[in-house]
């Protein structure tokens, strides 16, 4: 009878001690819903995913449909476009809605960001001063080599790296005639950091006249097989007269 008393007092002693390691014990899934244990456990394997990826669209534009982007109003006149979390992707012509400046004879300056492929076909191009149908404009074109200016009379490449991302800014002074264009790198808190090019002492013998003076009050861009991340019209131009 003593024996099986001290049995049972040593199982009882070591129930206790079990209980005390339980509470001892943290409890690792602590404000985890019912059941997470097995979820938590899967997600420990789940592959990264690839973050070459392209972005999934948060929507679609196709001719003819309006839309905003980075603070403008924009119609897609032609083409499919893509907005993602790079921003507006895909081949297609977009005007802003409204006039670029108070008149064809003002001075305007407009920041871009834009990003284009390895393929030749690919490039990103800003149009200032064009008419509605997008003509006889002033144009900066990027592709994954070089960098042009375009007007009504004339082109000129004013940059030739390899280069798949960049931000650029294009002042033009449609107050003169022809229009004196100037082209700067990206800027820091209000400031530009390089100027790339002014055409009235890079243009060679013919300066500004290379390109002629731009004839309408419209802007936009022109996408192919690219992406514009950002668009800006300043407030102000970077260099007065």
């Amino acid at each position: 009878m003593k024996k099986l008393f001290s049995t049972i007092l040593l199982g009882m002693s070591g129930l206790m001690l079990g209980c005390g390691d339980e509470r001892l014990a943290p409890d690792t899934n602590e404000g985890q819903p019912r059941g997470s244990e097995t979820s938590q456990a899967s997600e420990s394997f789940q592959v990264e995913p690839n973050s070459e990826q392209t972005p999934e669209a948060i929507a679609s534009y196709k001719a003819g449909d309006g839309f905003q982007f980075s603070g403008l109003q924009f119609r897609l006149r032609r083409g499919q476009v893509a907005l993602t979390e790079k921003g507006l992707e895909g081949t297609g012509l977009l005007l802003v809605n409204g006039p670029l400046a108070p008149s064809i004879y003002s001075d305007a300056l407009i920041s871009v960001g834009f990003e284009v492929s390895d393929e030749d076909s690919s490039f990103a191009e800003l149009m200032a001063f064009v008419r509605n149908d997008a003509s006889q404009g002033i144009r900066l074109r990027m592709n994954s080599s070089s960098v042009i200016l375009i007007g009504p009379q004339g082109q000129l490449t004013v940059v030739r790296e390899n280069r798949t991302k960049r931000e650029l800014s294009l002042e033009i002074h449609n107050s003169e005639d022809p229009s004196h264009i100037i082209l700067w790198d990206q800027w820091e808190v209000g400031r530009f950091t390089d100027e790339i090019f002014d055409s009235a002492l890079d243009a060679g013998p013919l300066g500004s006249r290379a390109f002629g003076r731009a004839r309408g009050n419209f802007f936009g861009v022109e996408l192919k097989n690219a992406t514009l991340t950002r668009i800006e019209r300043r407030s102000r131009i970077a260099r007065p007269h």
